[in-house]
């Protein structure tokens, strides 16, 4: 996907540590600085991400 689309936005939550701290997901995080743009959701409960949650527990 990212090769198809030049600009990028990539969701994370900082619940599991690989989603932001393996060295494979780091490198290609600085490969791609340029076209990759990471976004972390907050760890917090808020109302706003509920549904996100409701989609990620659909999708398991």
């Amino acid at each position: 996907m990212h090769a198809k689309f030049p600009q990028c936005y990539l969701l994370m939550d900082k619940a599991s540590p690989p989603h932001y701290k393996l060295k494979k997901v780091l490198k290609y995080l600085k490969k791609n600085k340029e076209t990759l743009i990471p976004v972390y959701l907050p760890t917090t409960a808020s109302l706003e991400f509920m549904v996100m949650e409701e989609i990620w527990n659909m999708a398991q």
